[in-house]
């Protein structure tokens, strides 16, 4: 019995090394992809780059970053006039909302509704954290723009947008560390990685 045991272990052992084996060979020539930052103000083009879905659905669309502000919960819903109940219960573990300004332009996509703009994937990126868009805030401080995480425009029209992020304590650093050392936006991430600045 005991030889049994030994030998189902010599076994195991076998099969996780030979794991870690193929895991290191399948992994060892995959380098990540270049990156790309941009000042604020420029404008960026959504090219052949992708985040998330690889349809390239925001191709000739533009980005341009106008401004950004942090701020505290309380400063936040005052300075936008909100209540608790607005924000749905986000304020008891949100400690600051990050806002950034920015204004996009369809130059020549002319899918109509089919493509345009996903929100969804334009991170806010730090040394060692990722900020996820909120929807939530976002109709407040963008009352004409589509309920959900993205929106189109029609070919040579441009529009100014509000993103909104929720700082979530523990998950991000505090707002005086994200003020001295603030985030980028991520536009893109293969097979160039896109990073706007937003200060």
């Amino acid at each position: 019995m005991k030889k049994r045991g030994n030998i189902l272990l010599f076994i195991s052992l076998c099969l996780i090394c030979s794991f870690a084996i193929r895991v290191y060979f399948v992994n060892r020539d995959v380098s990540k992809p270049p990156m790309k930052e941009y000042k604020k103000g420029e404008i960026v083009t959504f090219d052949e780059e992708y985040s998330v879905d690889n349809r390239k659905i925001s191709e000739g669309y533009t980005i341009q970053i106008l401004d950004s502000e942090i701020l505290s919960v309380e400063d936040f819903r005052e300075k936008y006039n909100l209540s608790e109940g607005d924000l749905e219960g986000q304020y008891n573990f949100t400690n600051a909302y990050y806002v950034v300004k920015a204004k996009f332009t369809n130059v020549n996509n002319q899918e109509g509704e089919e493509q345009g703009i996903s929100l969804l994937s334009l991170p806010l990126v730090g040394k060692n954290y990722m900020v996820v868009f909120n929807a939530i805030a976002y109709p407040h401080l963008n009352p004409t723009m589509p309920i959900g995480g993205g929106f189109s425009l029609r070919p040579g029209t441009d529009m100014t947008v509000y993103l909104t992020y929720a700082i979530i304590a523990g998950n991000a650093p505090d707002i005086e560390e994200l003020r001295k050392d603030p985030p980028q936006l991520q536009i893109a991430e293969y097979p160039i990685r896109k990073m706007l600045d937003i200060k």
